[in-house]
């Protein structure tokens, strides 16, 4: 795999810098990408500062990247299409993964271009415990560098209560890579100190 040290991949392996333009159909931009799309932005990577979003949920309500600045990390997926194969697969991964995603301190939220009712459906289809929120013109997906392509991007971003991209990882095909590298990014949970390293109870506190 190449490497330029910021933590940014997408679907073949390959880093980019912020800031640089590339063509989907090129080779780099993970396969399955429309070859007609025109050139865009490299996503955002580690240290970069999240742009703000607002965006309507399945469940009626709207959510704002800054609702969460000084309170939460957040997980945030960007998936092509619900009911699809790899996108029902990853969405299932990341719901047996919620309660250790929340445990480590963090939000999870999903997105894509589907409407909020489709994600409505979606979301009770499979028993998703977490929001599925609504892109319908792609303007989140160009904020964070997403976007373009026959079979939009899919990637996952972690983000810290300072609002600051701490992991940002694309690949189309490898669904299952996206839950662990959100897990090993948001680190090792708070243990409680009654129980030991392994999860089982410790001696009661003197």
């Amino acid at each position: 795999m190449g490497s330029r040290g910021d933590g940014t991949t997408d679907g073949m392996g390959t880093l980019f810098p912020r800031g640089a333009l590339f063509c989907p159909g090129d080779g780099v931009a993970g396969g399955g990408d429309d070859l007609r799309a025109p050139c865009v932005v490299a996503m955002l990577k580690p240290g970069d500062r999240a742009p703000n979003f607002v965006a309507p949920t399945d469940d009626g309500h709207t959510v704002a990247l800054s609702d969460y600045v000084g309170k939460k990390v957040v997980v945030l997926y960007f998936y092509p299409r619900d009911e699809t194969m790899g996108c029902t697969r990853e969405a299932c991964l990341f719901r047996d993964h919620w309660e250790e995603i929340q445990s480590r301190g963090a939000e999870l939220l999903g997105i894509s271009s589907d409407p909020p009712e489709r994600h409505q459906r979606f979301r009770a289809h499979h028993q998703l415990p977490f929001p599925l929120l609504s892109d319908p013109k792609g303007e989140i997906r160009e904020a964070f560098g997403v976007a373009g392509g026959l079979i939009p991007p899919r990637a996952t971003f972690v983000i810290d209560e300072g609002g600051v991209v701490r992991m940002a990882y694309r690949n189309q095909w490898n669904v299952g890579a996206h839950v662990r590298r959100a897990l090993e990014a948001l680190g090792e949970p708070p243990r409680d100190p009654g129980r030991r390293p392994d999860g089982t109870p410790g001696a009661p506190p003197p």
